[in-house]
């Protein structure tokens, strides 16, 4: 069986993996905030499948406000930062173009994720041709247990690991000697990673600018 595996992981493509790990994540998620939660763990469910304790209770409540916002006033209305929070101001446009409840937004951190996986993946295929052993590389990110609190619940983290692992996968190829010979179109696509993710990190986290300039000073 693992032999079948093998094979199967070798022969698909990265979006079909890219797809593998989104499924994984949103049927955890969908688990953890319709039935986990509010049937085998009562005690420590906030209400509308998120987990008691989080920010993520007050972004879901900061949303809701928001999108009902936009239904009456108009998308003039909606703010990327309502009340400081990025996340929050995502999480309400998707409440406003769907319904108000945590698991709407659910495939958007899903995506996010196995993004990062495929991130990953990229990263490790610089210091190896195996793809089994980028695949596995990728996993203990992928399964770790407590990303569900970036997944399944309405949260900065997925876009901020996200962010990272681009800019980092970015770092990477301008370090790798070969773009330097393959003309200014690789180093560019280099630079654009790395400016994309430093840009999907100070989304959530302004901070992440000063932080990503000192190690690009580094690199």
């Amino acid at each position: 069986h693992m032999k079948k595996l093998h094979n199967w992981i070798i022969k698909k493509s990265l979006f079909t993996i890219w797809l593998l790990f989104f499924a994984f994540a949103v049927v955890v998620a969908l688990l953890l905030q319709l039935f986990v939660l509010p049937v085998l763990l009562p005690g420590l469910h906030a209400g509308n499948g998120l987990l008691l304790g989080g920010d993520w209770v007050g972004f879901h409540l900061i949303a809701v406000e928001l999108s009902e916002k936009i239904h009456t006033q108009g998308w003039s209305a909606w703010e990327l930062r309502p009340y400081g929070h990025s996340a929050a101001g995502l999480a309400g446009v998707v409440y406003a173009i769907s319904w108000p409840e945590p698991y709407m937004f659910i495939p958007v951190n899903a995506a996010l994720h196995a993004t990062a996986g495929i991130l990953l993946m990229r990263i490790t295929r610089f210091f190896t041709d195996d793809v089994l052993v980028t695949f596995y590389a990728a996993l203990p990110f992928v399964l770790y247990p407590s990303a569900m609190a970036w997944y399944a619940q309405i949260n900065k983290d997925g876009f901020y690991f996200m962010g990272a692992f681009l800019a980092l996968y970015g770092w990477i190829v301008l370090a790798h000697l070969p773009t330097w010979k393959s003309g200014w179109k690789q180093v560019l696509t280099g630079v654009v990673w790395i400016f994309l993710g430093i840009a999907v990190m100070g989304l959530v986290r302004t901070y992440s600018f000063q932080l990503m300039q000192a190690i690009g000073y580094i690199f």
